[in-house]
């Protein structure tokens, strides 16, 4: 037909203006041939068992086909069938030719057919794009829809959809039951208006499942299909999902101002929670450091010393340690070494103040190294800032001598003009003799020229009357000549006229003469 557009996929004429098969849903946009879709190929039988290729959800097998037993795999069943009635219907499992299984199937007739239907047994899921659905408002939306069925009757399965087909693919379900699935679409959304489907979106694969079970009831009953469920049911429009789209970006704009303002909050707690705690732990290196000072400073006095007793080691330090900042090990460490014998007394002595030295600038370089850290972030900004300020006094300067140098440039230049200048006026007094000869000259040349021109002018008109005269000259000749050649060409005439009468006359006078002489 020229007035329609054949689908590609299934063969159906479609109106001209359609963009989508009515039977099948395919797009005819995506290819224009005329031709009838190719048939379904033959099963892929290795032997014992069916490879299903991807899409084929039932196939036709004949025993003869079967090099040895029959393997049904998990989520199939198999159907004998004797001409075209079902026998017996068995799951997943091996069965054996060799045995009395299949001759239990043969009548003895010689024309039987005994065939074999492998099923998916499971759910199948079928994905359609369905269009020009209209709602209530009116709106035109577009959908994309998945639903569940399974093969419920095998024989009217068998009978209603196989038939003759080899195999059965799910693109031939679907363009089965596309069509009432597009019907049953646009009866539920022209029910409703958009803002309805919006609000019910949460319940609307229930009820549209419900509409379609009761829309597709018979259809689903002859082809032996059990309708299982609506997976999803999605509605689109496009100016609708833009401005969704506008309502979600101004919601989430200011849930990310307050997430990214949040972070920066938390981010700078953080940052002031560790400059606190460097800080403290720098304060305690320094307590420490000055504790030991104290401590030393009362071993120099002899106020601590091995004969210290423990009350009054433990008086001394709890008023020297109010905090409790020093360890526990240190404390014993320094203990144990006031308690060396009297002969290494002057030596302990020494190691204790050295220790105490030591520990005393151990505390006071981590100090140091605390407070130059959080100084080290200040000192950093302050460089920052004086190297800025350098850099803008660097390019000020540069900017400066970039003007300095244009300006001695120019005055450069206006120095050589100068220069130039009065080069030029002194050759101009050398040459203004030269000058006024070359002037001189000039108007020689030029009066001469002039005289030349007039006399060149003067010859010019001379010659053109010498032309002229001789022109009128020659004129006068040629008339001179016409006249005296008319002259003499009328002369001619008449004397020849004169002579031819004179010869006349005298022939005249011989004819009479000889008339005379005769008489």
């Amino acid at each position: 037909m020229t007035d329609s557009r054949t689908c590609h996929a299934c063969g159906h004429n479609n109106r001209p203006q359609a963009r989508f098969c009515a039977k099948c849903g395919v797009s005819l946009d995506a290819s224009q041939e005329t031709s009838s879709p190719a048939a379904n190929p033959w099963p892929d039988v290795d032997g014992v068992r069916w490879r299903r290729r991807p899409g084929e959800i039932a196939a036709r097998i004949s025993p003869n086909r079967l090099g040895g037993d029959l393997i049904v795999d998990q989520g199939m069943r198999a159907v004998i069938l004797r001409d075209g009635a079902m026998l017996e219907d068995h799951g997943p499992g091996r069965y054996p030719l060799r045995t009395g299984f299949w001759a239990r199937f043969w009548s003895g007739q010689q024309d039987e057919d005994i065939t074999i239907l492998l099923i998916d047994s499971g759910e199948i899921s079928l994905d359609f794009a369905l269009s020009d659905l209209w709602t209530m408002d009116p709106l035109r939306l577009h959908a994309n829809c998945r639903i569940a069925v399974q093969v419920d009757d095998p024989v009217r399965f068998y009978h209603n959809v196989v038939k003759d087909s080899p195999t059965y693919t799910e693109r031939d379900l679907r363009a089965r039951i596309y069509p009432e699935l597009q019907s049953a679409a646009q009866a539920y959304t022209a029910e409703h208006s958009i803002e309805q489907l919006d609000q019910g979106a949460a319940q609307r694969n229930e009820d549209f499942a419900v509409d379609v079970a009761e829309r597709l009831r018979q259809l689903f009953a002859q082809t032996g299909m059990a309708f299982r469920r609506v997976q999803f049911f999605d509605l689109r429009h496009p100016r609708v999902d833009e401005l969704k789209q506008v309502e979600e970006d101004l919601f989430l704009g200011p849930v990310k101002l307050e997430h990214q303002r949040r972070l920066f909050d938390l981010y700078t707690q953080e940052q002031v929670l560790d400059i606190a705690k460097e800080e403290q732990e720098a304060a305690q290196f320094s307590k420490r450091a000055q504790i030991w000072q104290t401590m030393r400073r009362a071993v120099l006095d002899d106020r601590i010393n091995a004969r210290t007793t423990d009350e009054e080691w433990t008086d001394f330090v709890a008023k020297t340690d109010k905090e409790g900042l020093l360890r526990e090990q240190d404390l014993a460490e320094f203990r144990r070494r006031l308690q060396w014998d009297e002969e290494d007394e002057i030596e302990a002595r020494k190691n204790l103040v050295l220790m105490a030295d030591l520990q005393s600038q151990f505390d006071l370089k981590i100090a140091e190294l605390g407070f130059a850290h959080k100084l080290d972030r200040r000192r950093f900004a302050q460089e920052l800032e004086a190297e800025e300020a350098e850099t803008r006094k660097q390019r000020e300067r540069v900017a400066a001598s970039l003007e300095a140098d244009m300006e001695v440039a120019a005055l450069e230049r206006d120095l050589a003009a100068l220069k130039q200048a009065t080069r030029h006026a002194a050759d101009a007094e050398d040459r203004a003799e030269e000058v006024r000869a070359l002037e001189h000259k000039l108007d020689q040349a030029r009066l001469q020229a002039d005289d030349r021109r007039r006399q060149l002018l003067a010859d010019a008109d001379l010659a053109h009357t010498l032309r002229k005269a001789e022109h009128d000259l020659e004129q006068r000749f040629r008339s001179e000549d016409a006249r005296l050649d008319n002259t003499i060409a009328k002369e001619r005439h008449e004397l020849e006229e004169e002579v031819k009468l004179g010869q006349a006359k005298t022939q005249s006078a011989i004819d009479d003469l000889e008339l005379e002489s005769i008489r």
